[in-house]
């Protein structure tokens, strides 16, 4: 795929997924990330000449989306069900794109990541700093419940965490462990379990892919 076009693909990428993280209006977003997908994946038809792939784990995402259609022919899936089972074809269409495209787009996601990251940091904490901190259950900075335990900063910095921890073995620059303490700051700030379980799950698969289990069992498990 042409630079130009993965660019233009990426910047995308980027609104749709700020505009998903301010959550003004949840069931348009998932729409677009949906139509998104459609239409990248049509691109990659036509001028990709390699075979498209499915991810490893896609045939369970399959049985797993029939079941949660049943309720929709059924007539029993009210609106807030009709915008989840969005967010589940989205994701899959999502997962697929990026799969696909992971040669092209390597090195240039992670900084999207990132970005994202800092912008939605700055936002908790300009609510927190000037005392304004309403709920706001389909966004990325606000807390989502009134008893304040829950905030989804926690679900993107665990991506963002686990990117730092990654360049910082690679790499050991500075910036790279300033980033991973902030990323320890929001996943204990949002109190957020799912993040938790999204991190250490990610961190293991990397530790795994890497093969950092079997270079620093020496120093991890002493003699």
């Amino acid at each position: 795929m042409k630079e130009k076009t993965t660019n233009v693909l990426l910047f995308s990428a980027l609104l749709l997924l700020f505009g998903g993280g301010l959550g003004l209006i949840p069931p348009v977003t998932a729409s677009l990330g949906i139509i998104f997908s459609i239409i990248v994946l049509g691109f990659w038809h036509l001028l990709s000449s390699s075979r498209m792939e499915k991810p490893l784990g896609f045939e369970l995402y399959l049985v797993f989306l029939v079941i949660i259609l049943v309720p929709l022919f059924t007539g029993k899936l009210g609106v807030e069900g009709k915008y989840f089972l969005k967010l589940f074809l989205g994701g899959g269409a999502l997962w697929m794109v990026f799969y696909n495209l992971g040669k092209n787009l390597l090195g240039k996601f992670s900084l999207i990541i990132i970005f994202l990251g800092l912008i939605f940091a700055l936002l908790y904490a300009a609510n927190m700093l000037l005392g304004k901190d309403p709920v706001g259950g389909w966004n990325l900075y606000l807390f989502s419940t009134v008893d304040r335990n829950h905030n989804h900063i926690g679900d993107l910095w665990a991506l963002v965490e686990i990117v730092a921890v990654y360049k910082l073995i690679k790499t050991r620059k500075w910036y790279w462990w300033a980033l991973a303490l902030m990323g320890i700051f929001f996943l204990a700030g949002s109190l957020s379990r799912s993040a938790y379980v999204a991190f250490f799950a990610g961190a293991a698969f990397l530790a795994y892919k890497e093969n950092w289990l079997k270079r620093y069992s020496k120093i991890l498990i002493p003699a």
